[in-house]
């Protein structure tokens, strides 16, 4: 199974990686060239709550 590159991006930008990591959220995705109303946007901020749930564990353990 192929990661969406919507996902991808998002989970990378909460990681501090990639192009765009050092700008808020919002400019981020519309960096990418994708509007709050597309499934793009939706993915982004999946992959980026994925990323977030992953590093607020790891600060548990």
């Amino acid at each position: 199974m192929t990661t969406p590159v919507a996902w991808q991006a998002g989970y990378d930008w909460a990681c501090s990686r990639g192009d765009f990591a050092e700008m808020d959220c919002g400019d981020a995705i519309e960096a990418h060239g994708w509007d709050f109303m597309s499934k793009e946007f939706d993915m982004f901020l999946a992959g980026a709550k994925c990323a977030q749930n992953e590093i607020a564990e790891d600060m548990e353990q």
